[in-house]
């Protein structure tokens, strides 16, 4: 389960691990980039391993890495565990907060002159907006073969939200589009391959519900999916809309009711907070393969290195961990979404979330989308009127 954190509460505990991490050598001003500072070719080193090794006892000079990331208290503490026991002598401080709360925080400890951070992990839309031009390239920092060769990867290459492919990383993904669905009232027949446009149907008036697509969150990003898309579009929203469909923001509630039987669907739910029903039996189950298909989304997991990193060298090894297969499971089995690493298992994950093989799906975390969200925002404001 996911727990969020104060930002009180990790600070305070993150003041205490700087107490006891070694005390980092003191170094020179901070690199204008990370990156830079390892631009060093393999090749011209007697071999990766001895690059590796070289950049490792760098970073265990500077004695400790820096990341802003997910508000998940059991990522953090298995990261810090982890990295550790991997790396002694380097010291994973990890400060949790969602994008709306770590954005601001980033921007202006720098602008008080303050480079805490070196790695941040977390959503696309901080990432491409609010951080855009404080960010390095990734691929001079992938030093291991075992990270920086494309076969480990799904579709066999790297993949990044940036249109540029430099700069934000995407390791994990999963299915984006849910219908929870009450299994009384819908056969699992009928859901299989579901069309969305049938919501739009006299039958369905007053009887679906719809999670808010008019503030940041998965009923936003089922709006950026759905109205570029072709058979959907704005005619589809102004269909739910006349219809009756009742948006709503407590997705729990609004599961249960489901769940219940009150309303036979909802629109955007979510599989991994309607677990608690379906394990004590409740008659709910989640449709993902849409007739119009299906899109997958990053959420938080994406990975940037920030410019004027205090911690380069240690920057460099934690992003070479995290994108290995320990990190990326322990990554998937907390999260609940499946690595972009073809090794990394996933027998731990509910079926819905994991992508078919060989199925081709639109991607949410594209520089593309994100700049097409702020108008479709305004426009599920224009059809479903002010919260």
């Amino acid at each position: 389960m996911t727990h969020v954190i104060s930002l009180l509460g990790i600070l305070l505990i993150g003041s205490v691990l700087s107490a006891c991490a070694p005390e980092a050598i003191p170094m020179e001003k901070p690199s204008n980039s990370a990156a830079s500072d390892l631009q060093r070719p393999v090749a011209e080193n007697n071999s990766q391993e001895a690059f590796w090794t070289q950049v490792k006892n760098e970073a265990r000079k500077e004695g400790k890495v820096v990341v802003y990331g997910p508000p998940n208290s059991d990522l953090r503490q298995e990261y810090m565990t982890s990295f550790q026991r991997a790396f002694p002598g380097i010291a994973l401080e990890y400060l949790g907060a969602t994008g709306a709360l770590m954005a601001p925080k980033l921007l202006s400890e720098r602008r008080a002159g303050l480079f805490l951070p070196d790695v941040h992990i977390g959503g696309t839309t901080t990432m491409l907006t609010a951080l855009k031009e404080i960010m390095v390239p990734i691929a001079p920092l992938l030093i291991l073969d075992d990270v920086k060769n494309p076969a480990r990867w799904r579709e066999n290459k790297l993949e990044f939200a940036d249109e540029n492919g430099k700069f934000v990383l995407v390791f994990s993904a999963k299915l984006g589009g849910h219908a929870t669905y009450n299994t009384q009232a819908l056969s699992r027949e009928k859901m299989e391959g579901f069309s969305l446009r049938e919501l739009t149907q006299p039958e369905w008036k007053g009887k679906f519900l719809f999670y808010d697509p008019r503030i940041a969150g998965r009923g936003l990003e089922f709006a950026g999916w759905a109205y570029p898309h072709p058979a959907l579009g704005e005619d589809f929203f102004k269909g739910l809309a006349a219809n009756e469909v009742i948006v709503g923001r407590d997705a729990r509630q609004m599961q249960e009711w489901v769940a219940r039987g009150k309303y036979p669907l909802m629109l955007a739910g979510s599989p991994e907070e309607g677990q608690e029903f379906t394990k004590i039996g409740m008659p709910i189950d989640f449709a993902r393969k849409f007739k119009e298909g299906n899109y997958l989304t990053s959420a938080f997991a994406n990975v940037v290195v920030l410019d004027k990193a205090p911690h380069p060298r240690a920057a460099a090894v934690f992003l070479n961990w995290l994108l290995g297969r320990e990190a990326q499971t322990i990554w998937s089995r907390v999260m609940q979404y499946p690595s972009l690493r073809k090794d990394v298992p996933v027998d731990f994950l509910l079926d819905t979330v994991i992508p078919d093989q060989g199925v081709s799906y639109d991607k949410g975390w594209t520089e593309a989308s994100v700049r097409q969200k702020s108008e479709i925002q305004k426009t599920m404001l224009r059809i479903f009127g002010a919260p």
